[in-house]
């Protein structure tokens, strides 16, 4: 049997925050935290606050114009100040002042109404993504008056050789917005990844080798200067060459070993303080991406409440204390403690043999080298065996013999003794040694056996 990892999926604890909490509705498409701490999430019927305990949750009210102007909230952006510009699905751009609890609604912005993506610059420059472009908004907070232009109709194209080509036949569709630089931002689009230069009205096209053409849902610059591409052909990453280059790695369904994923459609990217980069998949699970290059893929498995609730992640934030949320698909939110202790967590998992028998541990000792006896109370004996590298094994041993030419399985007490053989107190009226290669040997005792011990005689 294959060993498993310490640190693998089966030892991460996900905390779900769903409707049964009060959260309006089970798919998250967007998580932000304010200057506050509020965390807030946009669901498909409804935007929500949540203060840690309890959920305040603002919704559309055809009789008052100062109201959200539609329920499916599809992007959010918190500004300097702490209010939120709100994207919505058939609503187009709203803007909210908490401070007066007021929504002001810019809709028509774009024939669909839709707003895919937010950004707000250190300016107070406004960009907004939408199926017909990007938009720059110049916002005056005093009137409450934002006036937006379409960049993309008169903007520059030029190809990954930096030749500029024609026009584009159809409008740019944006899907993601980030900061690259001062003047240029990372720009996801149905057509690829493009660098816009701000300050010339130029959309950069930017190879991604195989992903070139693919939808990008997201990017995220790195601290070392690389470049980490979400898009429906995988994940690209693109690792900054002297020469001023990319070079490109790809993750995807199609690749081996540790650059395999389930699935090829990225949704949202996070960085964490440790270097580590979190990756949402559609289906695909949630992903970790070490510095080291190893991925650890998170699933939801039905049998186990801990596991992450949903195999599809919209939407990423890290917050000012190291958690971790998750906007899934179908499940609320989840969250993960990244600071949390590192306590390495042993269960039964149904249909997994590389775990306990049996939940109910009754008592523990130490085995041979890096190994540890656990006893329960109706499974018999496991035997845990780690290795340096964090891989570990299960071994069962379900049966205990009695002396009797029977069998118990509840283990009440667990010793091991100098000669490294193991003594073991049952529910049967004896006491058992177990030396591993020879088998059990058995001694009556009066009653069960609820302790054991060895002296400096060597006297059990």
């Amino acid at each position: 049997m294959l060993g498993q990892s310490f640190e693998d999926s089966n030892n991460v604890r996900f905390e779900a925050i769903s409707t049964a909490q009060g959260l309006s509705q089970s798919c998250v498409y967007s998580i932000v935290q304010d200057k506050k701490g509020f965390i807030w999430m946009g669901t498909r019927d409804g935007l929500n606050r949540y203060d840690g305990y309890d959920f305040l949750t603002f919704k559309n009210n055809p009789q008052d114009t100062n109201s959200i102007s539609n329920n499916e909230i599809t992007s959010i952006c918190v500004n300097d100040e702490g209010n939120l510009w709100i994207g919505t699905r058939g609503g187009g751009l709203n803007y909210y002042d908490q401070s007066i609890n007021k929504f002001t609604r810019y809709a028509y912005l774009n024939y669909e109404n839709i707003v895919r993506a937010i950004f707000e610059n250190e300016d107070k420059t406004l960009w907004v993504g939408t199926s017909e472009g990007l938009l720059k908004g110049k916002f005056n907070q005093a009137k409450g008056i934002c006036s937006f232009t379409n960049v993309s109709t008169a903007g520059e194209y030029r190809n990954i050789t930096g030749v500029v080509m024609e026009k584009l036949k159809r409008t740019l569709s944006v899907i993601s917005i980030k900061k690259f630089s001062n003047d240029r931002l990372l720009i996801g689009a149905e057509s690829g990844l493009f660098i816009f230069d701000k300050k010339n009205n130029q959309f950069n096209k930017v190879s991604l080798g195989e992903s070139d053409n693919s939808i990008v849902t997201s990017s995220l610059l790195d601290a070392d200067g690389s470049l980490w591409i979400g898009t429906f052909n995988g994940l690209v990453k693109l690792i900054p060459q002297t020469n001023g280059n990319y070079n490109s790695k790809l993750y995807n369904t199609r690749q081996k070993e540790s650059h395999h994923l389930i699935s090829n459609r990225i949704e949202t990217l996070e960085r964490d303080p440790f270097g580590n980069i979190w990756v949402g998949t559609h289906g695909g699970g949630l992903l970790k991406i070490e510095k080291t290059d190893k991925v650890t893929t998170f699933l939801n498995d039905k049998s186990d409440v801990q596991s992450i609730g949903d195999n599809t992640s919209n939407s990423l934030l890290i917050d000012n204390t190291g958690v971790l949320w998750i906007g899934t698909e179908n499940a609320g939110c989840n969250k993960l403690d990244l600071f949390k202790k590192k306590f390495f967590h042993l269960r039964n998992l149904p249909n997994k043999i590389n775990s306990l028998n049996d939940n109910q541990v009754t008592a523990i000792a130490c085995g041979k080298g890096r190994s540890v006896w656990i006893g329960t109370a109706s499974k018999g004996l496991d035997k845990l065996v780690y290795n340096p590298d964090g891989t570990y094994k299960v071994n069962h041993i379900s049966e205990i013999s009695d002396g009797n030419n029977g069998s118990v399985s509840e283990v009440i007490s667990l010793y091991q003794d100098k000669e490294q053989d193991l003594w073991i107190g049952t529910a049967s009226n004896s006491i058992t040694q177990f030396k591993e290669g020879a088998g059990f040997k058995n001694y009556t005792t009066n009653g069960y056996v609820f302790s054991i011990h060895q002296d400096r005689s060597g006297r059990i």
